[in-house]
């Protein structure tokens, strides 16, 4: 008889299934998937990954192969700044120890919202570019000798020369957040219960989040001998995500609205805010705290890097 059928064979489909089945083998996981076997392999799509959701991914028996194609980001530097700024001024740093020197991203936030620089392997980076409806149809039907102009106008020319070495893919952005996440016998995890503005590169790990708090109300539930798929036993795991996921979704649409205009009284009240955070170091922790989810009490055991 089957237990659980996980609907959808992307990254968090996958996890949950592989998360569930590892700390229950008796149950009987499966997993459907609309689109045609192999189409993960055409998604030119970055992700960035949190601390606690790779020690999540290595109990899963995955992170050691996703390990050797990942480049950690070491530090982070922000700007408010427009596209006609010779120099951009830096407001705030976020810096780590590793590899000192190698993975610096960079977040731009400009008039037409914010351009994320992300670095990857073999001297690669992925771009988060938000523009206006208009502006990204005209960036996205023009060739590569003006997209590459376009570019460099808002990366800079500190690098050097910058060449397309990918596909280019525009995606509508909004805020869309479930009503709930739970009813009888079924949930909703990943872009199926939320879906916000990658400002903060949370997304995916949003849904990582999901994960571990499904994965432990079910496994924790069938050793009590419960009905796993009982409302009672699924609005444990939407008390537990819900408020984190409508926080991040509110905070991320927050700040690209705050940042997406170039209204100058705005301007000067964030730009003091950065130059605040910039010099109180406790801050600045705790932001890379909540960000990487390492600081957060209640954390599901897996993101703690713990077995279920």
């Amino acid at each position: 008889m089957l237990d659980m059928l996980v609907v959808g064979g992307g990254y968090v489909g996958l996890a949950a299934a592989v998360a569930v089945k590892q700390a229950a083998p008796h149950l009987e996981v499966q997993v459907v998937e609309a689109a045609p076997a192999g189409v993960w392999e055409k998604d030119e799509r970055a992700s960035a990954i949190i601390a606690a959701a790779s020690q999540m991914l290595d109990i899963l028996g995955t992170w050691d192969e996703i390990l050797p194609h990942a480049q950690p980001i070491n530090r982070m530097i922000v700007t408010d700044s427009r596209t006609s700024d010779p120099v951009r001024p830096v407001f705030l740093t976020f810096d780590g120890t590793i590899q000192a020197g190698k993975g610096v991203a960079e977040e731009h936030f400009l008039p037409s919202g914010p351009f994320a620089i992300l670095p990857l392997t073999n001297n690669r980076s992925s771009l988060v570019w938000t523009e206006r409806t208009d502006a990204a149809e005209r960036l996205m039907a023009s060739d590569d000798l003006i997209f590459e102009e376009e570019l460099q106008r808002r990366f800079g020319h500190k690098l050097g020369e910058i060449r397309l070495v990918g596909g280019r893919k525009a995606y509508p952005l909004s805020l869309t957040l479930s009503r709930a996440f739970v009813a009888p016998r079924f949930a909703l995890a990943g872009d199926a219960a939320h879906g916000i503005h990658p400002i903060s590169g949370q997304g995916l790990n949003l849904g990582f989040k999901d994960v571990a708090a499904l994965a432990e109300t079910v496994v924790e539930a069938d050793r009590l001998g419960l009905d796993i798929g009982s409302l009672n036993v699924l609005e444990r795991y939407q008390s537990w995500r819900r408020f984190d996921t409508f926080r991040m979704g509110v905070t991320t649409d927050v700040l690209n609205r705050l940042f997406s205009n170039d209204v100058t009284p705005i301007r000067i009240a964030r730009d003091f805010g950065l130059g605040v955070v910039e010099r109180l170091p406790k801050i600045k922790d705790f932001f890379i705290g909540q960000a990487a989810g390492t600081t957060v009490k209640d954390n599901p055991k897996l993101l703690s890097g713990r077995s279920i």
